[in-house]
């Protein structure tokens, strides 16, 4: 039984040429070197997607980036 499934992917031949160069710069296989760009795009998204919740709450409740370092301190009280 297989543990990974095949994907196929297109691109241009510019950056299929520069995915071929940093696997080989890195030793790794173009499979290896895409699964990494999307796990860091992924953790990217998902990072974003928290940062837009936090500013969301802020606005919400009226904190500006000028409280944060007394809120804190004050938590930490």
């Amino acid at each position: 039984m297989r543990t990974t499934k095949l994907l196929t992917v297109s691109m241009p031949p510019r950056l299929y040429d520069t995915v071929t160069e940093l696997a080989k710069l890195e030793d790794r296989t173009k499979s290896e070197l895409i699964r990494e760009a999307v796990r860091q795009y992924a953790w990217s998204r998902n990072l974003r997607r928290i940062q837009d919740y936090g500013q969301e709450k802020a606005e919400d409740l009226g904190i500006v980036e000028a409280d944060i370092e007394t809120l804190v301190d004050d938590e930490r009280e």
